[in-house]
């Protein structure tokens, strides 16, 4: 299983090096007598088309002499963001809310979650923090911790909503108390105590603070 934002030119040769170190593997495994198939499937979850090769004749100049020798590789692509709604129901697992959210993202350029419920919580936003790039989807010890409590892509996004403001208030804080420091009201110390911080994290803070 492969999962690609971007479309990716060489992805046919990729995926025959992943299904030839698949079968070299069965080869060198001499207990085991039967073989199996390999299948490599490409999640895709751009919102553009996929239009990079998708097989080996696409990727490789080849000449006609030769080609009718050249076993062709195709790669299993799958265009997440352009399943139909039926199609995202049909998903059983925490995938479907997956699928849902880029689907949405594609169509309507926004994310309405529904009151599915997320079985697996730090896994579907570690996935979607690694898909978007977004680091608010980074799982917090309030949803970790949430064991035998049902959650959903709705609480899920208030609280990165709330986080969002929360860390807002405390950059305002620090900003706050940076200006004090420098004023020569309060000392870094005291300002870093009232932060409930240390000086050097408090000191980290009001850097990062003033480059933003």
């Amino acid at each position: 299983m492969e999962n690609q934002t971007e479309p990716d030119v060489n992805m046919p040769l990729r995926i025959s090096s992943y299904d030839g170190a698949a079968y070299k593997e069965q080869l060198l495994n001499d207990e085991r007598k039967e073989r199996y198939p390999i299948v490599t499937l490409v999640l895709y979850f751009g919102s553009k088309h996929w239009n990079k090769p998708k097989t080996l004749y696409e990727r490789l100049t080849i000449s006609d002499e030769l080609k009718p020798f050249v076993s062709d590789h195709k790669a299993n692509i799958f265009e997440i963001s352009f399943l139909s709604q039926n199609q995202v129901n049909l998903f059983k697992s925490d995938f479907k809310i997956v699928a849902d959210y880029f689907v949405q993202l594609r169509t309507k350029k926004n994310y309405v979650p529904s009151n599915s419920i997320i079985k697996h919580v730090t896994e579907v936003l570690r996935l979607l923090r690694i898909l978007t790039g977004d680091d608010r989807f980074t799982p917090d010890a309030k949803l970790i911790n949430s064991k035998g409590k049902s959650v959903t892509m709705c609480e899920v996004l208030d609280r990165i909503e709330n986080r969002g403001i929360e860390k807002g208030i405390e950059k305002g804080k620090i900003s706050a108390f940076a200006e004090l420091v420098k004023d020569g009201i309060l000392t870094l110390k005291q300002a870093a105590e009232r932060m409930g911080m240390s000086v050097a994290k408090f000191k980290a803070a009001m850097k990062e603070v003033a480059t933003n």
